[in-house]
């Protein structure tokens, strides 16, 4: 792949740009950076693989701070360097990729499919380290995740009593926070880019915001779905995607430990 992908994906994965960028949103990189003495437990996989509600499924049963949502194998080495447990949620490539190319609303294939084969190619040889975790698991059953990891790592996190339950407050708190607007006039309670977190929601249209938002929404959507599907056709031809499914059939042709 050309040079400009590949400085496209080594600037996602540099822990250092996710920080500078969540300062300029206003956010505290603490909250969601692997700190020595701090984070309990590291969830960091591809996006659009299972991150967000895996999450938030942790934190239904565990009050523990987590670090997650960097999508950088680097703070997945910082976990494994600090002893810290690290689960690695993983998906599809021609779903995760698609799902991912959607929300970014591009159509910019090529750094996707080589940000996936480069972030799993990182967490191969580590494999025994981390606790890979499907993306059917983790919407299905995520209490197996929670067993894996403290049979593993020797850890005692508590089990989600209700999962069916829980996963319909994850429901409900996403259509709450991506639908309706915030106490401030104007813009939606969730904000989707950067621009748009620094500046007045008025500068931008309802409609687009909600569009945006539909895009980025971590749960099935008609609309986003329908518009996935004209994707889907660049990311399964795309030459390398061949190679990023035989990645992801190695990794998960293995009995989940």
């Amino acid at each position: 792949m050309d040079i400009r992908v590949r400085l496209i994906y080594l600037l996602r994965r540099n822990l250092f740009s996710v920080r500078l960028s969540t300062i300029l949103r206003g956010v505290s990189p603490q909250e969601y950076l692997v700190q020595k003495g701090r984070t309990r437990l590291c969830i960091e996989g591809y996006p659009r693989s299972g991150n967000t509600f895996a999450a938030l499924m942790f934190h239904k049963a565990n009050d523990a701070h987590l670090g997650h949502h960097t999508h950088c194998t680097g703070q997945i080495a910082r976990a494994l360097r600090y002893g810290i447990p690290a689960v690695v949620p993983i998906r599809n490539p021609v779903d995760a990729i698609t799902s991912s190319v959607f929300a970014l609303g591009n159509k910019d294939v090529d750094s996707e499919v080589y940000r996936y084969l480069a972030f799993y190619r990182w967490v191969e040889p580590r494999i025994d380290s981390v606790v890979l975790a499907p993306f059917e698991t983790i919407i299905t059953d995520f209490n197996q995740v929670i067993r894996l990891v403290n049979e593993k790592y020797g850890t005692e996190f508590n089990y989600i009593d209700d999962l069916e339950g829980a996963t319909e407050q994850i429901r409900r708190y996403f259509d709450d926070l991506f639908d309706n607007r915030s106490e401030k006039e104007g813009r939606l309670k969730w904000a989707p880019t950067v621009v748009r977190d620094a500046l007045p929601g008025f500068l931008f249209s309802m409609e687009e915001q909600k569009n945006s938002a539909l895009r980025w929404k971590p749960i099935p959507v008609p609309g986003r779905e329908e518009g996935k599907k004209e994707l889907e056709p660049l990311v399964s031809n795309h030459k390398y995607i061949g190679q990023a499914q035989a990645l992801y059939d190695h990794l998960t042709s293995r009995p989940m430990t």
